[in-house]
């Protein structure tokens, strides 16, 4: 057990190393070796809370912090050194007030103020202090957080005030943000073996979103209100969900003899537009290219992932055979050493009787010569 002096606000164990990274309330950041007697590791760059820590799923020298002055700062876990942040959001929020009232409300985080527009007297300002420690609570922070475990793929999903971001951490670019439910959202993660981007919202809501085009590709009403979490399986389609009192397993068909009927209705009618396809996604990319996408760039995005894991388990079974050939080319080896080493003794045992003979045939001849 370690202890440290604030609330711990996220946690993450690396899925091949040793290695525990915590968050904080005090915005410290601590990795945590339990191979090495529990070794402490303080990094330094947030100014305020932490909220998410991630661990890259493949690549082991990449993990992610974001705190509540919506910086996400991006590791090399070998070095301990920032190699990218992130701003996911601007320093100057608005503030929404009730139907009818005559009040104009805007915040600006850096002043410290709230200033105070009424219509019928726009000459006259009213300003007034605010504690942003109780308006950026965690409800608007962001407190979701994750890499895409695609192999030449380096995005990182993150969650911030209703609005789904996905991130190139490498290059720095934010290649699209949507809002993906009208309801608050509970989480949003790149499925590990599905190329698609999960969300669910806290009615019960489990949108689906093309990992390439970010569009809405499918959806589902869970039948539960007020969920808080949703997590991927890492070895089969299904999904955990955890509610008040409650958690339910889920599995997700791809549904690939529905992919091929709409495909051929799409090609038979090309004018037809999917019922599926996000009304709210924002990307930087180019929308002509995203509106001709059709079930079967679907179909192939699957197939894509299906030879991806046979490819792999191929690997598997191509280092199984590389690992006895070595083994038993090690034990021949070791053998031919132990040979080599009989005969090396076998040879130093007659030297030494030859040396002995030798000497005893000298010590003779002395005596008859005296």
């Amino acid at each position: 057990m370690t202890e440290c002096a604030s609330t711990t606000h996220a946690v993450a164990v690396h899925h091949s190393l040793p290695c525990l990274l915590a968050g904080f309330a005090n915005k410290d950041v601590f990795l945590f070796y339990w191979g090495r007697k529990w070794e402490k590791i303080k990094l330094q760059g947030h100014s305020t809370a932490i909220r998410a820590v991630a661990f890259h799923p493949t690549e082991s020298q990449i993990f992610a912090t974001a705190s509540d002055d919506d910086i996400i700062k991006v590791w090399n876990l070998e070095e301990r050194s920032v190699v990218r942040t992130l701003k996911v959001a601007e320093g100057v929020r608005t503030l929404k007030v009730a139907e009818g009232s005559d009040l104009n409300i805007g915040a600006c985080r850096r002043g410290g103020l709230i200033s105070l527009v009424s219509p019928l007297e726009s000459d006259k300002k009213y300003k007034m202090p605010v504690d942003w420690d109780r308006i950026l609570s965690p409800v608007f922070c962001t407190r979701i957080m994750g890499f895409c475990p695609r192999v030449g793929k380096s995005l990182l999903i993150a969650f911030h005030k209703e609005t789904i971001q996905v991130w190139d951490y490498k290059e720095g670019v934010c290649m699209a943000k949507w809002e993906a439910h009208d309801t608050p959202t509970r989480s949003a993660f790149f499925h590990p073996r599905l190329p698609y981007i999960f969300t669910v919202a806290k009615e019960g809501k489990i949108r689906i979103w093309s990992e390439t085009s970010y569009r809405q590709v499918a959806s589902y009403f869970f039948g539960y209100a007020d969920i808080s979490s949703m997590i991927p399986c890492g070895t089969c389609n299904k999904l955990v969900l955890g509610g008040r009192g409650m958690f339910k397993v889920v599995a997700v068909d791809t549904g690939r003899e529905e992919q091929e009927n709409e495909a051929q209705k799409q090609m038979q009618s090309p004018s037809t537009e999917s019922a599926q396809t996000s009304a709210g996604a924002t990307t930087t990319g180019d929308e002509a290219v995203f509106a001709l996408r059709t079930p079967v760039s679907e179909e192939l995005e699957n197939r894509i992932v299906q030879i991806r894991l046979e490819f792999e388990e191929k690997i598997k079974r191509e280092v199984a055979i590389v690992e006895l050939n070595c083994k038993k080319a090690l034990e021949t080896l070791e053998g031919l050493i132990a040979e080599h080493q009989k005969k090396e003794r076998i040879q130093a045992e007659r030297v030494q009787l030859l040396e002995k003979r030798f000497d005893e045939e000298v010590a003779r001849r002395e005596r008859l010569q005296a």
